[in-house]
């Protein structure tokens, strides 16, 4: 088993680094960005000092011990070795440019530039997840302010604002919201083919008990970054966007076919009938290895 060159230490912010080949511990400082301002020993000498333009552009450095949590580094940005990049998880920034190099990976969520960094306003946000839906802030007390807010709203009136939000994507008829951290399940409008509700939440109390269950299932699998605002981010692994999904929606058809019928009005039992054959067809369709799949369907 090799030994590892460094060691970084967290708590509630990143604390240290020690250095096993140098056996040297340094200790960060951090601006209200989170970018390092300096590095100090044991006994509180600062030992190297790094200043930067708002975007993660080198401005001034000094010292020698090896760091790669620079810029907006308490947030676990990680500057690359050769050259001026930032590695921020789902993507790379591009200090110089002011931008990402790659589109957002959750960008069908939103309207917005899918290239743009913080929202052109890097001085008051950050993107820890790489994944920008919504505002991320950095200002330690405008964070701690929003989450003691998130912890204390409903999951219902977040869930409102999600409805009402141009940002969030409502398709699928609901998905898990999040909001400083915390997690809601969700549940859209119903529209037809024009954009017009046809079914709200709420209208089917036994449907929607459903279909947040189906919800709730996805909750374990998407990280909600607690710099942000309302947002809903995909799942946590891009590459298998839906590995569970055959599991939920055989959940939920089997909790759908639990309701007894003659208590829906006219307007549930055809919403229940029509979400009946929908989870049925998809079913069939994607879960089931050893039939033929027609175009455009992925095998879960």
């Amino acid at each position: 088993m090799s030994t590892p060159l460094r060691r970084y230490y967290r708590g509630h912010d990143l604390v240290g680094l020690r250095d096993e080949v140098n056996a040297s511990t340094r200790y960060y400082r951090f601006d209200h960005q989170g970018t390092t301002q300096c590095l100090t020993d044991q006994a509180g000498t600062v030992t190297d000092r790094f200043a930067a333009d708002a975007w993660g552009v080198p401005v001034k450095r000094t010292g020698s011990s090896i760091n790669r949590q620079w810029y907006v580094g308490n947030w676990g940005y990680y500057r690359q070795v050769d050259r001026l990049l930032d590695y921020v998880r789902a993507r790379n920034t591009q200090p110089d440019m002011g931008r990402w190099m790659t589109k957002d990976p959750a960008g069908e969520d939103s309207d917005r530039s899918l290239y743009a960094y913080a929202l052109n306003s890097p001085v008051l946000r950050v993107d820890p997840s790489g994944l920008r839906i919504g505002d991320c802030f950095c200002d330690r007390d405008t964070l701690e302010r929003m989450w003691k807010e998130a912890q204390a709203k409903p999951c219902g009136q977040i869930c409102d604002l999600a409805r009402k939000s141009p940002y969030i994507y409502k398709g699928g008829g609901g998905g898990v919201i999040c909001y400083w951290g915390k997690k809601c399940s969700c549940l859209f409008s119903l529209n037809d083919p024009r954009g017009n509700p046809l079914v709200s939440p709420g209208t089917c109390p036994s449907l929607d008990k459903c279909a947040l269950a189906h919800e709730d299932a996805h909750k374990p699998e998407i990280d909600c970054d607690p710099t942000c605002g309302l947002r809903r981010p995909p799942v946590r692994d891009p590459k298998k966007p839906n590995a569970n999904e055959c599991k939920h929606r055989k959940a939920q058809l089997a909790c759908l076919e639990q309701i007894p019928l003659r208590s829906l009005s006219s307007q549930c039992f055809n919403l229940w009938a029509g979400q009946h054959s929908n989870l049925s067809g998809w079913i069939d369709a994607c879960c089931d290895p050893s039939k033929p799949k027609p175009n455009g369907y992925q095998v879960f």
